[in-house]
């Protein structure tokens, strides 16, 4: 049986994934040698804390865990602290759902495209799209002005989108192409521990979402 979509359930995972990678991350290092254990030691953090205000609306539960996390002395724990707040600030008055986590991996990996209120635009970025494409969901549309058209132009091809459509089609694996995008859109992406780390993240996150199809 599938296991529900829910925070708790998100960041355990993630959480398990990074400290069974603490090893290979610690080596993708170059600086200090210690970001697999930096980033093990940050979801677990977010995962107890989640965990511990599960019957909270979503918004809430993020805004712990970023309070929880954000006077971490690791950089990377401190940029995950930052993502989980302003996740925080897109989950109010909303569910997390197969319709919303694209939004929880544009915001937490620094990549979201600013909300297009007047143009009815989606609040999702590409790179979200395509995540959540890949696992057969649906982006959630804000409402449209009478006449409105969802569609995507070319000014909406983010860089990151270009990457990993680039790299699927170059014949690479779906980390790689996680990886490749993160680069483009992306903080994380001017480091390779920092990248590889990211890419854990989102490819544990999709995994969920394959197993409830």
């Amino acid at each position: 049986m599938a296991q529900a979509l829910t925070l708790p359930s998100i960041f355990k995972a993630v959480s398990k994934t990074l400290s069974e990678n603490e090893a290979v991350l610690n080596e993708a290092d170059t600086y200090n040698h210690n970001h697999g254990s930096n980033m093990a030691k940050a979801f677990t953090t977010v995962s107890k804390a989640v965990a511990k205000k599960k019957d909270l609306p979503v918004s809430d539960q993020l805004a712990y865990a970023s309070e929880v996390l954000k006077d971490s002395s690791s950089g990377s724990a401190r940029f995950y602290a930052q993502g989980l707040a302003n996740a925080s600030q897109k989950f109010q008055g909303k569910q997390l759902n197969e319709n919303t986590v694209g939004l929880l991996i544009n915001v937490l990996m620094g990549t979201q495209e600013p909300a297009q209120e007047t143009s009815g635009a989606a609040d999702q970025s590409l790179l979200g799209s395509l995540l959540g494409g890949m696992t057969g969901a649906q982006t959630q549309q804000q409402s449209q002005p009478s006449g409105g058209d969802n569609s995507l132009d070319v000014t909406d091809l983010l860089s990151a989108g270009l990457a990993y459509y680039s790299a699927k089609q170059q014949g690479g694996s779906t980390m790689e192409a996680i990886m490749q995008a993160l680069s483009s859109a992306s903080p994380l992406g001017k480091r390779e521990d920092q990248t590889q780390s990211g890419a854990l993240v989102i490819n544990t996150i999709l995994n969920m979402l394959k197993k409830k199809k």
